[in-house]
């Protein structure tokens, strides 16, 4: 079986490509889970010792921005600084063309054109939006759900490739964000600020 594809990488592609990227170590997700939870303990120290003082200053202010930025503005920054590589590079704008079939991979657009056997794939990453085929640490083949007619022909090139270049040496891993830190992490935020609302009540 052969499959021909014909695409382009949106901003939306590249920016979840950096995402998954980003995330799909073990160590690097762990550590932004950590560092958001070190951000709210901290956080929510600082605004009992500026309540128990009385001391309803701007620099109450102080600790619920921290904790604004480690939720959403890190995220909002990150994604504008992206957002422009991507605007500025017209290499990644390029139509991408890519054949495969049980061994062997073929990319090719007006800029460069790459030939790739089943023993030079590393790792197979899939989500819902995607599938990352790594050549190397850093460097993949994108190839995102929209090039294909509706999920389910997605999911069955998703199944193709795993079935065909998965092995013992090649991992492959389907990556979903995980919910449960962000529960926590939300769970943990409430807890701070119901624990405020309380002391403001009693006292």
């Amino acid at each position: 079986m052969e499959y021909k594809l014909s695409y382009d990488i949106t901003k939306e592609d590249y920016l979840e490509y950096n995402d998954v990227h980003a995330r799909k170590t073990m160590s690097s997700y762990f550590m932004l889970v950590a560092l958001k939870t070190f951000v709210v303990l901290c956080s929510a120290i600082m605004i009992y010792f500026q309540v128990r003082s009385h001391q309803f200053t701007y620099s109450l202010i102080i600790p619920i921005l921290i904790m604004g930025y480690a939720f959403f503005g890190r995220k909002l920054l990150r994604n504008k600084y992206l957002g422009k590589i991507y605007d500025s590079n017209k290499n990644i704008h390029q139509q991408n063309e890519v054949t495969i079939d049980e061994n062997n991979i073929s990319e090719k657009n007006s800029v460069s054109s790459m030939n790739l056997t089943k023993d030079q794939i590393t790792e197979i990453v899939a989500c819902k939006n995607g599938i990352y085929i790594y050549f190397s640490k850093v460097q993949c083949i994108l190839i995102p759900s929209h090039a294909f007619e509706n999920d389910q022909a997605f999911e069955t090139f998703v199944e193709f490739v795993r079935t065909n270049y998965s092995s013992d040496s090649v991992k492959f891993c389907r990556f979903t964000k995980n919910k449960l830190s962000h529960v926590f992490l939300g769970i943990l935020t409430g807890i701070v600020f119901f624990s405020v609302f309380i002391y403001f009540s009693m006292h």
